[in-house]
């Protein structure tokens, strides 16, 4: 996995010592977006090699689409949603590929759980949550504290797990080693390096800088609820709750 990033960002520094860094924001969008296909489809292939294809063909179609074949995955495919026998995988991908550059500049691969979106002009992938843990929640508005959580909930679907874990390599590039750490572990650091900051307090609640006691209590309260082991949580994490309500009331 760390080769198919390392990869992308070479295309990056490429690109760039060849002075596409210096153009225009459209440009620099497109540079965006090829980085960004050519890691998903890394991605995609390393997920269908390692025996989870099912996750690993929508993974790949997305970053094909990001390369520009969206419209020829569709004439392949006969137009057809290749997506629809992946066990819950809808992938709204083959309606959303714009063909030939007009039409939506939207796509979307959808799982049981999750929905995530792609904007074509910008290059950003966002996130809904269908189902479960944080259901009707955006990706965006979950704190890093939410994001783990959802993501532990998900150790028994595979196509889930793998589009948040592509949502997160962009918007937390090192959650692989925060996430598969030991939580204990990085409960003992955390206070044995003097406790935990205010602004990582607040992150981890949720919340932003200023928030009141009501809204720090109710936060820590509804985060309780959701660390119980039977939804992924685990003692580490309730303890790393407590201690951000403690650092913030004082």
């Amino acid at each position: 996995m760390a080769l198919i990033v390392g990869i992308a960002v070479l295309l990056l520094l490429v690109l760039a010592g060849r002075g596409i860094v210096k153009t225009n924001p459209a440009a620099l969008a497109k540079l965006g977006r090829q980085a960004g296909g050519v890691t998903l489809v890394g991605v995609g292939v390393w997920l269908t090699l390692t025996g989870r294809w099912e996750a690993g063909l929508p993974v790949g179609a997305f970053g094909l689409s990001l390369l520009g074949y969206g419209s020829h995955l569709q004439t392949i495919l006969g137009r057809r949603n290749p997506f629809g026998n992946l066990g819950g995988a809808a992938g709204g991908l083959g309606s959303g590929i714009p063909p030939g550059g007009g039409g939506p500049a939207l796509s979307t691969v959808e799982t049981d759980m999750l929905a995530m979106q792609l904007d074509h002009g910008t290059g950003k992938i966002s996130g809904r949550v269908r189902s479960g843990l944080y259901s009707g929640q955006s990706l965006e508005s979950l704190s890093p504290m939410e994001l783990e959580l959802l993501w532990r909930s998900l150790a028994r679907d595979g196509e889930s797990r793998a589009l948040l874990e592509t949502y997160l390599d962009r918007r937390q590039p090192g959650w692989r080693q925060n996430f598969h750490d030991d939580p204990a572990a990085r409960q003992r650091g955390a206070t044995s390096a003097g406790g935990m900051s205010i602004e990582e307090a607040y992150e981890t609640l949720g919340l932003l800088p200023g928030a009141t006691e009501a809204e720090i209590r109710a936060a820590h309260r509804t985060l309780m609820k959701r660390v119980h082991p039977d939804v992924g949580g685990t003692a580490a994490l309730a303890a790393r709750l407590n201690q951000a309500k403690d650092r913030l009331l004082g």
